[in-house]
């Protein structure tokens, strides 16, 4: 049953919603890697609406969505057809839930890094082994971040720092039950979680712009 929904996985450009729909497929979290085709708000975060121009997904969320289409993109219908929230960007520091899954894409992204900076060619220095790097650590820290959330010693205190008498160290009090576990997926998800990579045409781009070898140009004429 793991193969088939993995291979179903494969078909969801043509069938989003319908195929993550299956009973068999009951992921808890989406996690994405990508470029513009699925970049949730990334370079908005980075560098503001200059960045991000209309239309920005506002058709259908009626405000700056920061998606570089006029409403939604693909990792929207997939998130819809899996029954998660619409995926926050790794990058958006604004009001931002992890609890179902984050999104690493940003917009001009490439699987091999560029020598150059996006001011200068529009790509993006948020290459896929920088979003591999940025997940890697979006891992250990959730965890430890969801487990001093929850620190018993912590509960129902209302100052803004709190010491430990068992363990004797300094923790930020979030109230009783913890902001922060709210916020982060548990670990089971990540074992059980979709993931999706929507990343790779910016190369063919890239080498084609920046006049390298004929016959790198010409396959990809």
């Amino acid at each position: 049953m793991e193969l088939i929904c993995k291979l179903l996985v494969y078909v969801t450009l043509l069938f989003p919603i319908s195929i993550l729909s299956l009973q068999e497929c009951n992921f808890p979290a989406v996690f994405n890697v990508g470029d513009s085709g699925s970049d949730t708000g990334a370079l908005l975060s980075m560098f503001g609406e200059p960045a991000a121009p209309p239309p920005n997904g506002e058709t259908f969320f009626h405000s700056s969505a920061g998606r570089v289409c006029d409403g939604r993109l693909l990792i929207d219908f997939i998130a819809e057809g899996v029954g998660v929230p619409y995926l926050s960007a790794f990058l958006d520091s604004m009001g931002t839930n992890f609890t179902h899954g984050a999104n690493f894409a940003t917009v001009g992204s490439t699987i091999r890094r560029q020598n150059t900076t996006i001011f200068q060619s529009g790509y993006s220095p948020i290459s896929l082994d920088i979003q591999y790097a940025q997940f890697s650590n979006f891992l250990k820290r959730s965890q430890i971040i969801r487990r001093k959330g929850t620190h018993s010693c912590l509960a129902n205190r209302s100052d803004l720092y709190t010491s430990c008498v068992k363990c004797n160290n300094t923790f930020p009090v979030i109230g009783a039950g913890g902001v922060f576990k709210n916020l982060f997926p548990e670990e089971f998800k990540f074992s059980s979680a979709l993931y999706t990579f929507d990343i790779g045409h910016n190369d063919l781009t890239a080498g084609y712009q920046l006049n390298m070898s004929p016959g790198y140009q010409y396959s990809i004429q």
